[in-house]
């Protein structure tokens, strides 16, 4: 027996220093080309990006003409990035790691559109506005090598509003971003805006007397596609949906189209002076205390389109920490629906004036407003230590 094991000694302790080797073996190189680390990315399409470098004046007079309006209305899209590598040998597998920090742990968002493992390419949007983002690529190889680039950066164009890609749904955008008047930030990644995740109920009628009762109506179809409700639920992180559509409109929904991961909230809401009726304040109320509550967030708000009732309060929650009236009004305009003209929006701003003295900035009317309706100033307070950087 000792004889035996003397001679499988030696074969023994080579297969465990082989073993060892493998196990500590480098991994494979993979070279990124580009975006260079110097490059700043403009992710809006051209026509819009166009338009958001307009000063004010010039702006209303692009946004009035009809036919440049509705080449607007379709550019809500984030615009993908390409992005290459090319790796020291030929890649089975392949994964794009991006983050806000170096150490690759701060998710920065992104949507990967599409990605060409064989030609070492990737196309990529939605990342934050302004922002320095890291990437890196690992991979691996048919015999299961690991092959990892260096970490890469890039830096994001300052332009806003954050415009966001969800396969199925229009005029999805960051709410946050926003500079406010006394240098601060409004965070990005937090707080979302689109249009619905669903279409209306095809019972439901815009004409009131030709509404039905909702409860015998239909739940209307679901236009999310499957990769973007990974997206959103996965990436993003959304935990609450606010369904600010009314009660025919929804009819008898009671979860969202993301899914039973996130929670849905329905309350039927009012926009530009409607705002400003009992009924405006009541919903006014309910809707912001979601925003007061951190265990809600992320936060996905919306009713059909994404841009009266949802422009609206984008408006609110925008003005109240001090965004200043050019950009609230760029926000409203990014929307660009073919029936919009600034005779609706100019309804929002008066309707604060009854909370304040006409010299009081726009967010202590805001603020006044909210505490008449019944929010109060520790839920204020609240919002604002979660959405300012």
């Amino acid at each position: 027996m000792n004889n035996n094991y003397k001679k499988l000694a030696p074969i023994l302790l080579s297969v465990v220093l082989l073993s060892l080797v493998g196990c500590c073996r480098k991994p494979g190189s993979i070279t990124l080309l580009s975006p260079a680390p110097s490059a700043v990315l403009t992710q809006h399409p051209a026509e819009m990006h166009e338009f958001l470098l307009l000063p004010d004046a010039a702006r209303k007079e692009y946004f009035n003409d009809k036919e440049k309006r509705a080449v607007l209305y379709e550019r809500h899209q984030s615009v993908p990035n390409e992005f290459r590598w090319k790796a020291a040998d030929e890649l089975k597998e392949c994964k794009l790691e991006f983050a806000l920090d170096e150490a690759l742990t701060t998710s920065a968002q992104e949507f990967v559109v599409g990605l060409d493992v064989k030609e070492g390419k990737a196309s990529v949007c939605n990342f934050p506005a302004g922002k320095t983002i890291y990437w890196r690529v690992r991979g691996t190889n048919r015999a299961g090598k690991l092959f990892l680039s260096p970490v890469g950066m890039f830096k994001t164009e300052d332009l806003l509003p954050r415009q966001i890609t969800i396969p199925g749904v229009d005029n999805v955008r960051d709410v946050g971003g926003w500079k406010t008047v006394d240098g601060r930030r409004m965070r990005q990644g937090v707080i979302f805006r689109s249009a619905g995740f669903n279409l209306d109920s095809p019972d439901w009628q815009w004409d009131e007397k030709k509404r039905i009762d909702p409860k015998k109506s239909r739940i209307g179809e679901t236009v999310v596609k499957p990769e973007g409700i990974n997206y959103l639920v996965n990436k993003v992180g959304i935990k609450t949906e606010l369904d600010l559509r009314w009660d025919g409109e929804v009819a008898v929904m009671t979860e969202s189209p993301l899914g039973k991961k996130v929670k849905w909230i329905h309350i039927s809401s009012y926009d530009y002076g409607r705002l400003f009726s009992p009924e405006g304040k009541a919903a006014i109320r309910e809707d912001f205390k979601l925003f007061a509550d951190p265990a809600n967030y992320p936060i996905v708000f919306h009713c059909i389109a994404g841009a009266d009732r949802t422009g609206t309060l984008a408006y609110i929650l925008c003005g109240l920490v001090g965004v200043d009236a050019d950009d609230l009004r760029k926000d409203w305009e990014v929307t660009a629906r073919n029936y919009f003209n600034y005779a609706k929006y100019d309804k929002i701003a008066p309707g604060f004036d009854q909370c304040g003295e006409p010299t009081d900035p726009l967010s202590v009317k805001i603020q006044n407003f909210l505490l008449s309706v019944g929010v109060t100033q520790a839920e204020i307070d609240a919002y604002k230590a979660i959405i300012l950087e």
